[in-house]
């Protein structure tokens, strides 16, 4: 399939007493609710327009997905920015997510949730508004490219029953992000910071909208020289730029059918000296903060493009339909150390004495030529595809019925063409002395084409709601590799794979509503992944049985939740990248049996609800068990032995966060805001509390946003500030070597919304 086909168209009883702790106080995190004014047609509109494009829809709602889901935005997805915008100290407040952080800065950040793979969030189905986000979703799902979380105005999780609506993957959860909307009234608003490293950032937007239609035009920009230093010196940071513009027309409010078409358009650059190389244990805890000499040439340049129409019509009150089309493309080139001395990066680091010529090169000792291959690897992506969902509003003498009826046809297709290149180190530079042939590494196409159905019926009856529903996905995975000589893919020597997937993807939740504050929530449904592309024979789907039990509390400001889930894999996938601390290949492979289980908590709540004064003081906390384990023993080349009762890597067994905050119209806001993560596993292995295989660090990070009230007329002044008490841990040991958390860093802003 070419890109030109698509044009056409916690020990065991630990978590026992956990979870008993757990349900006398049960948690959950939500938004600030929405403030708003008389409900009008207009605004029942609106509301009904968003609803289309997101997971939860509105604070309101999010109590009454078939699963535990989440919603940040407004004020509290603002708050949870402190920083330089990273998406994983957002997503930390969040129950049931496990991030494993990598370059200190959310560029590419690694999301799993309810135990699922975090490698490159490929296990999580990734969404902008509603609609798939990866650069290549069905064929290669690894998010390479990330949407900048700094300019989004909300962020959706759902996990449970109620994902079955998005897919592909619905082992984990969804996570959807909202990108600004085009205002009701003429707005311009400006935030620019700048502090520590050389860090700068700014977020602009202009909208408006009148009788007929409105338009946004928003950048989002950043820069920094980065925290690491290298040892032969040089720029470890990055440059961003990302640009979105909005134009809607419309007919008039007042009309018998409404209707609106949205254009939306964008264009992402990035352009990171950023490595996969880290460092030894040893030199870790001298500088956590060094980089290698030999890294001095690593550098990935990433441009992306987004292009989606959007027509939404409104035949009558109880009928709507919401069809977008979209399309994609990401040009991805990661020029990055690969090996030395023949030795992969993780054999040297791990165990340098057995490998000191490798080392002394990394460090920056004269080698011979060609001891240091640098891999170039670019991989062009494209996706694209049209999806409609229609929703009813039906009530009959029994119950009332909110049916939904989804489809959607996509392409995708990666396009690896990567060759390797061979240094020496000389006088603590890199010098070029073997240009390797074009393609001559991997030269590969990768494609995908999916037709998805889903059929969703939300049934109501006094306190009861059953949500039924069930989801298709019909999927061709076409993989051609022409080899490595054969530059200009004439496929003399080209082997192909194709194969075809049908799948039927059950699930149903259901809800009673014991009181006005109180309800449980209870749900089972299938989880699936497709297993992509590839020339291995015996590859598998991931699927699985998943199950969830919980409790929602909501009374004033106070709003909670508890959940216990079960996950149980028929078959888990594996990926062997780079990335992953792999060779690479792209290859998945058959884990067979696993089972994660645990339990997501949270609350929020303003203590001085009840109290006469206009100051408030916010806070929540959120807390996650997980245990997560093979239930088969298999040797493989990539894990190599696994016995039955190992730990899945990278997946903490305890994490939690808590904040609080003092906030005053009149004397602005200073928060507060904290988060603890167990050490991980890095191997399969027995429980980390007795085993010796290598594991990450448990960390603690305190962060601090400080906020002026408005000085005039919209103008305000903040000062952030993470990490304050400067610790230094560990947060992966791959791609390959010891990786840091950023150290403190301070940033002073401006804010103005006129």
């Amino acid at each position: 399939m070419q890109q030109t086909d698509f044009m056409k168209l916690l020990t065991s009883l630990r978590p026992l007493l956990l979870l008993t702790l757990t349900i006398l106080v049960p948690f959950e995190l939500y938004a600030d609710e929405l403030v708003t004014g008389p409900t009008t047609a207009e605004t029942a509109q609106d509301e009904k327009i968003v609803d289309r494009i997101t997971v939860v829809g509105n604070a309101s709602n999010v109590s009454s997905v078939p699963g535990a889901a989440a919603l940040l935005e407004g004020e509290a997805l603002q708050d949870a920015k402190t920083g330089v915008g990273d998406i994983t100290r957002a997503l930390r407040q969040i129950p049931g997510v496990n991030v494993v952080e990598e370059d200190a800065f959310g560029l590419r950040p690694n999301i799993g949730m309810r135990g699922s793979p975090s490698d490159r969030s490929g296990s999580v189905t990734l969404m902008e508004d509603g609609v798939l986000a990866a650069p290549a979703p069905y064929s290669a799902p690894a998010a390479y490219y990330f949407p900048t979380f700094g300019r989004m105005a909300g962020m959706e999780v759902v996990k449970g029953a109620g994902q079955i609506k998005y897919g592909p993957r619905t082992t984990g959860g969804s996570l959807n992000l909202l990108s600004t909307a085009i205002p009701n009234q003429f707005t311009i608003y400006t935030d620019a910071a700048a502090g520590s490293y050389g860090t700068e950032r700014a977020h602009l937007f202009a909208g408006d909208s009148g009788k007929y239609g409105g338009y946004l035009l928003e950048t989002y920009q950043m820069r920094t020289d980065g925290f690491k230093e290298l040892d032969s010196g040089g720029d470890t940071g990055f440059d961003l730029q990302d640009y979105i513009g909005k134009f809607r027309i419309n007919t008039d409010r007042s009309e018998d059918v409404y209707q609106q078409l949205q254009l939306k358009v964008g264009r992402y650059t990035q352009d990171a000296n950023d490595t996969y190389l880290g460092l030894t244990k040893e030199d870790f805890d001298r500088n956590p903060d060094r980089r290698y000499a030999a890294s001095q040439l690593d550098n990935v340049d990433i441009t992306q493009e987004q292009y989606q129409l959007q027509h939404y019509i409104e035949p009558s009150d109880s009928v709507d339909v919401t069809t977008t089309g979209y399309y994609q493309t990401v040009d991805r080139r990661w020029n990055k150390l690969d090996s030395v001395n023949g030795q992969s990066l993780s054999t040297v680091l791990e165990n340098p004495a057995n490998n000191q010529d490798a080392y002394d090169w990394l460090t920056g000792a004269n080698s011979p030529a060609d001891a240091l291959t640098m891999r170039d690897a670019g991989r062009d992506y494209y996706a694209g595809g049209v999806q409609s969902v229609m929703v009813a509003n039906v009530n009959d003498s029994l119950f009332d019925h909110r049916l939904e009826f989804g489809a959607r046809y996509h392409q995708d297709q990666e396009d690896r063409k990567q060759q390797d290149n061979k240094y020496e180190m000389r006088n603590n530079t890199m010098v070029l002395t073997t240009a390797g042939a074009p393609m001559s590494q991997t030269n590969r196409v990768a494609t995908a084409e999916a037709t998805a159905l889903y059929l969703q019926d939300s049934i109501t009856k006094g306190s009861w709601k059953f949500v039924p529903g069930i989801r298709y996905e019909g999927i061709r995975l076409d993989l051609k590799d022409y080899g490595k000589n054969d530059p200009n893919r004439l496929g003399t020597d080209a082997v192909e794979n194709n194969s075809n997937l049908n799948v039927f993807i059950p699930g149903v939740g259901a809800e009673y509503t014991i009181n006005e504050n109180l309800a449980t929530f209870a749900g089972i449904h299938k989880g699936f992944s497709p297993p992509g592309p590839t020339l291995k024979q015996g590859v598998e789907e991931e699927k699985s049985l998943a199950y969830e039990v919980g409790t929602n509390i909501r009374r004033n400001s106070l709003v909670s939740q508890v959940t216990v889930f079960f996950n149980d894999y028929e078959n888990l996938l594996g990926v062997d990248s780079l990335s992953s601390g792999g060779t690479g290949t792209g290859e998945q492979f058959n884990l067979g049996k696993a089972f994660t289980y645990g339990v997501e908590s949270s609350v929020q709540y303003n203590v001085l609800e009840s109290a006469k004064t206009e100051l408030k003081l916010p806070v929540y906390g959120s807390y996650t068990f997980t245990d997560a384990e093979f239930r088969s023993s298999f040797k493989s080349d990539y894990y190599g032995n696994v016995q039955k009762g190992d730990q899945i890597p990278y997946i903490a067994p305890n994490q939690f966060a808590v904040g609080a905050g003092v906030e005053h119209d009149k004397y602005g806001k200073f928060l507060l805001r904290s988060y603890y993560v167990e050490s991980m596993l890095t191997q399969p292995a027995p429980d980390a509390g007795v085993s010796k295989a290598p594991s990450t660090d448990s960390y603690f990070v305190l962060d601090a946003h400080v906020e002026s009230p408005d000085l005039h007329k919209g103008l305000r002044l903040y000062v952030d500030v993470t990490n304050i008490l400067d610790n230094d841990y560990i947060v992966a040991w791959r791609p390959a070597g010891a990786r840091p958390g950023a150290p403190r860093t301070a940033l002073a802003g401006v804010k103005f919304t006129f």
